[in-house]
């Protein structure tokens, strides 16, 4: 079993992948992404640990790049799903602030216009930015997109 080590990063793998299998990448980088979902499930560990067994597995180089490159979207979606929730949060905060904005009695009609408007403003701009992420999301091979917080957490 030889110790393969590679010098490349996630971002620059799945360029290398692009480049390399033009009109074939997404399904080369769908069947790795099978594979580690596979190691993860198996094990019971997380991506970065999956891989790590694939490469100590003795893998082709070949093999390796494909795997980090389908490694590094599977990131990038988590880091997109993160982000969502993170944004769902906020607008949930947001609905807290206007039902206290509404029961307040301290505080003068115009002052609750201002802030309403504050408030309602927020809102729009996270749902603008959830689905500017959701268009931002890697699909390869499934018809359905769900998002994972903690694929990468131990």
């Amino acid at each position: 079993m030889q110790n393969l080590t590679l010098r490349y990063t996630g971002p620059e793998a799945l360029e290398m992948t692009k480049q390399a299998f033009p009109k074939t990448w997404q399904s080369e980088v769908s069947i790795a992404t099978k594979l580690l979902k596979s190691l993860m499930n198996i094990y019971k560990t997380d991506g970065m640990n999956a891989f790590n067994r694939f490469l100590r597995a003795g893998a082709r180089p070949e093999n390796c790049i494909i795997t980090m490159a389908a490694l590094q979207l599977m990131k990038n979606n988590t880091d997109i799903s993160t982000e969502i929730e993170k944004l769902k949060t906020e607008q949930a905060q947001c609905v807290l602030q206007l039902i206290a904005l509404e029961q307040m009695t301290t505080v003068t009609g115009v002052e609750k216009q201002q802030l309403r408007g504050f408030y309602v403003n927020k809102q729009k701009d996270h749902e603008k930015r959830i689905q500017e992420l959701m268009g931002e999301f890697e699909v390869i091979g499934a018809q359905t997109v769900v998002h994972q917080t903690s694929m990468f957490n131990k």
